[in-house]
Formats: C-alpha cells, sequence, structure tokens
C-alpha cells in the first residue's frame, strides 16, 4: 500500500523543515539564534559578575552594621536600668573604662551616629549597585535572551 502523500492542492514541505526532515529528528538550528558575543557585551558580563561580589559584600557589611546598631541600643536600654549611679563601664577596643554617666551617653550617641552614618552609605552603596545590576541584566537579557543566565 503507497503512503498517504499530502493533501490535494497542498504545496510539498520546504526543505529543512520538520515535515521535511526524517521522522524524530530535529530541524537544524537556525543561525540567528547564535548571537555573537561584542566586547561591550563581555565588560557588560564581566562588570555585572564583579557588581554581583560586590552587591553580596555590601549587603553583608550592611547587615553587621545593623547587628551592631541593635546591640547598642540594647546597650542603651540596660544602661537606662542599670542602678549603679555616677559611671558606667564601656567597652572600647579590647578593654572596658568606667565612664561617668553623661560620657557614656555621649560614648554611645557619638558611636551610634557614626553607625547609621555608615548604615546610610551602605544601603545607597548596595541601592547604587543593585539599580546597576537591574539595567546590564535588561540588556544583556535584550540582547541575548535566554541563551545567558544572570541569575545566582
Amino acid at each position: 500500500m503507497p503512503a498517504p502523500g499530502p493533501a490535494p492542492g497542498a504545496a510539498p514541505p520546504a526543505p529543512g523543515t520538520a515535515s521535511a526532515a526524517a521522522p524524530g529528528l530535529q530541524p537544524p538550528r537556525p543561525a540567528d539564534d547564535d548571537v555573537p558575543v561584542r566586547a561591550q557585551d563581555q565588560a557588560h558580563i564581566n562588570e555585572f559578575a564583579v557588581n554581583a561580589s560586590g552587591l553580596s559584600n555590601a549587603r553583608t557589611r550592611l547587615a553587621d552594621v545593623k547587628a551592631e546598631l541593635e546591640l547598642l541600643d540594647d546597650a542603651e536600654t540596660e544602661a537606662m536600668l542599670c542602678d549603679e549611679e555616677g559611671s558606667k563601664r564601656a567597652r572600647v577596643a579590647d578593654g572596658f573604662f568606667l565612664l561617668a554617666d553623661d560620657e557614656f551617653e555621649e560614648h554611645l550617641a557619638t558611636h551610634k551616629r557614626r553607625l547609621t552614618e555608615r548604615r546610610g552609605a551602605l544601603a545607597d552603596e548596595v541601592a547604587e549597585i543593585e539599580a546597576r545590576q537591574a539595567a546590564l541584566k535588561a540588556e544583556l537579557y535584550a540582547r541575548f535572551g535566554n541563551q545567558i543566565g544572570l541569575e545566582a
């Protein structure tokens, strides 16, 4: 019995299409899918990788500063609840020193102010890196589509 042919009046399949290929074989991948990597693209990919590392480091430093601020808040609360009047022990570097109440409060306030400024600077740094990463990601995905993976 002869194999069924194309429907009457139908055009024969074009060479290179799935219908013209042997059963079970995929047609060759079009050359349009291969996007050449320009020097500018490679520079953006490298920048993305460096920024990803920097972003991770900045987030870690930000978390450390936030944790230290929480410890200072706890220390301030404990100092207010402390029964000792006149002086308090404060840790400076590796040692503890007795400070008058007003000096202790000034020491805490100064340290908190510095850490708050540092937290703000780190939050700004994280936001800048995230914005640049988003721009690079959009540009690279627009150029390469799903051929590039930029997720960690």
